[in-house]
C-alpha cells in the first residue's frame, strides 16, 4: 500500500500552467533541444542496497505525486497539464561491472539519458535508471525537467529514496498539491491584493540593469548559452574569516556573499549599481513538502555610495531583500521586469541525502551544467567549508577571464571580512594596486597601505618632484 495521500486530478481536461511554467514552456518552444532546464544526477549507494525497496519507493512516488505523470497538451484553450494514470514501473537495472571502469561507464550512460531532450507533449518528464557497478555498489540516475520539479522538490525526492533503505520513511503529506497551487495563484492574480503587491514590487525593482563588464569573446545575446564551470573551495582561513564577519555584522553568509558579488560586478562594470537574480523557494507552510515547480526569482540590487562602507550597504541591502522576499509569490513576469544576466544561488548541497552506517553509505553526484540561461552564475555550496561554483557562458567569457574574476572576488571578500567599516573607495584603490588575479588570496590587509598614503609619503620625501603631467602642465 502506498504511504502517500493521493489527490486525484482536479479536471479531467487538464489544468493551467503556473506563471513559471508558462515562461519555461515559451523557452522550450524557442529552444526545443536545450538542456538548460535539465535537473538531476547520480545517487551512489555503497553497501547493502535493497533494490526491491528502491523500486517500491519509486513507485510510491509515481502513484502518490501527479508531477511524475504530468505532460502538456496544446489545445484551443491554450497549454494545459494532464495527468496520466499510474502504472507500476519496473526499475531499469543495467549491470556494467564488466567494464574496465564501471563507475565511469555508468556515469557516461546516465549522462546520455540526462542530456536527451524531453518531449513536453508526450512525457514522461522524469527519468530513473539503476546501474550496478560492483558487488555492493550501485548508481541511481534521477533526472527531471524543471517544468515539473524544482531543486527543492528534487531534494525531497532524493531524501525519500535514500531513506527507503532505512525503513524510516514516514507518510508524506502536503497541505497543498501543485494543481491547487496553480489554481490559487491564478485566483490571487485577479485580486486587489495582487495589484497592491505589483505596485510595491515595481517600487523595489532597479531602474536599470547594467551590463556585465568583463572582457567578452563576443557580443551575442541568446536565450541560453553553452556553459563551462569550475568549483573552488574557500581556504580554511577565508572560511573562518567569513564566519567571523557574519557574526560581527549579524548577517548570514548568503547576505555577505551576495552583496560582495554585487560589489565586484559594479567595480568591473564601472557603474554605481549592480543587480543579481536570486532564485527563491516561493513556498509556505502549505507547499513546503509539495513537489512541483514553485521557485520564483527575486532581483537583488544595490546602488553604491563609494564613500560609505560595506557594512552600511549591507544593512540597506538586507532590508531591500527582506521586502522583496515578502513578495516572492508575485511572478516577476507580471512586473514586466527583465532578469539580471548574473544569478546567485546559495544552497546546502545534498543536505539530508547522506547515510553513513555499517551497512550502507550514500552520496549524490550532480551533473555538470552543460547550458545556462544566464551569462554567469555563482553557486555557493555551504557545508563544512564553503565552495564557490562558477557557471558561465563559454561563448562570452574565457576560462582565464573567469578564473581572474574568481581570484579578485576572493581578494575582495578577504578585505571585506577584515575591514567591513572601511569606505568602499579605499577598498577599490587597494584592489587596483595589482592586476586582477595577481593579488594573493587571503592577504592580510591590516598592514596594507593605500595608494593615496604612498603618494603623501613620496611628497614628504621629495616635495620638488613632479607628481602629475597633463599636456604642458606639471604638478
Amino acid at each position: 500500500m502506498s504511504q502517500f495521500d493521493h489527490t486525484p486530478s482536479l479536471h479531467d481536461e487538464g489544468f493551467s500552467l503556473s506563471f513559471s511554467q508558462q515562461r519555461l514552456w515559451l523557452f522550450e518552444q524557442l529552444n526545443p533541444s536545450s538542456q538548460a532546464y535539465h535537473l538531476g544526477g547520480l545517487i551512489w549507494f555503497n553497501g547493502e542496497l535493497d533494490v526491491s525497496l528502491l523500486e517500491q519507493a519509486i513507485n510510491e512516488l509515481l502513484s502518490g505525486h501527479d508531477v511524475f505523470r504530468t505532460h502538456l497538451v496544446e489545445g484551443e484553450a491554450g497549454v494545459k497539464q494532464q495527468i496520466r494514470d499510474y502504472q507500476w514501473l519496473a526499475l531499469p537495472l543495467q549491470d556494467v561491472t564488466s567494464e574496465a571502469d564501471a563507475m565511469a561507464a555508468a556515469r557516461q550512460h546516465a549522462k546520455q539519458i540526462w542530456r536527451k531532450p524531453y518531449d513536453l507533449n508526450q512525457g514522461p518528464l522524469t527519468r530513473v535508471k539503476c546501474f550496478k557497478v560492483g558487488p555492493q555498489q550501485y548508481g541511481l540516475l534521477l533526472a527531471c525537467h524543471h517544468m515539473v520539479m524544482d531543486a527543492w522538490s528534487l531534494q525531497l525526492v532524493m531524501k525519500y529514496l535514500v531513506q527507503s533503505q532505512t525503513g524510516k520513511n514516514k507518510p508524506w503529506r502536503s497541505k497543498q498539491n501543485y494543481q491547487e497551487f496553480v489554481a490559487a495563484q491564478a485566483s490571487y492574480l485577479k485580486s486587489a491584493a495582487a495589484e497592491e503587491d505589483l505596485a510595491e514590487l515595481a517600487r523595489l525593482l532597479p531602474r536599470q540593469l547594467p551590463e556585465l563588464g568583463l572582457p567578452r569573446l563576443s557580443q551575442e545575446n541568446r536565450d541560453s548559452y553553452p556553459a563551462n564551470q569550475f568549483e573552488a573551495r574557500l581556504s580554511k582561513q577565508l572560511d573562518q574569516q567569513l564566519n567571523a564577519a557574519g557574526k560581527a555584522m549579524n548577517c548570514s553568509k548568503f547576505a555577505l556573499l551576495s552583496l560582495s558579488l554585487q560589489l565586484a560586478l559594479a567595480h568591473h562594470s564601472g557603474t554605481d549599481c549592480a543587480a543579481i537574480t536570486v532564485p527563491s523557494l516561493n513556498r509556505n507552510a502549505k507547499t513546503r513538502r509539495a513537489l512541483g515547480f514553485f521557485v520564483n526569482n527575486i532581483l537583488s540590487s544595490t546602488e553604491f555610495d563609494w564613500s560609505q562602507s560595506f557594512a552600511h550597504h549591507l544593512t540597506q541591502n538586507q532590508a531591500q531583500f527582506k521586502a522583496a522576499l515578502k513578495l516572492q509569490h508575485v511572478p516577476l513576469e507580471q512586473a514586466k521586469q527583465a532578469l539580471s544576466k548574473v544569478a546567485f544561488n546559495f544552497r546546502s548541497h545534498g543536505d539530508g541525502n547522506q547515510i553513513q552506517d555499517d551497512s550502507l553509505s550514500v552520496a549524490f553526484e550532480e551533473f555538470e551544467v552543460a547550458e545556462t540561461p544566464f551569462e554567469m552564475v555563482l553557486d555557493v555550496i555551504s557545508g563544512e567549508q564553503v565552495s564557490l561554483r562558477w557557471v558561465y557562458a563559454n561563448s562570452l567569457f574565457s576560462d582565464d577571464t573567469m578564473k581572474r574574476f574568481h581570484q579578485q572576488f576572493l581578494t575582495l571578500l578577504g578585505h571585506i571580512c577584515q575591514a567591513p567599516e572601511q569606505p568602499l573607495h579605499q577598498i577599490l584603490v587597494l584592489l587596483g594596486k595589482k592586476s586582477p588575479g595577481l593579488i594573493p588570496v587571503n592577504t592580510d590587509y591590516s598592514a596594507a597601505e593605500l595608494f593615496s598614503d604612498l603618494v603623501d609619503q613620496q611628497a614628504a620625501q621629495r616635495p620638488e618632484a613632479i607628481a602629475l603631467v597633463h599636456g604642458k602642465r606639471r604638478v
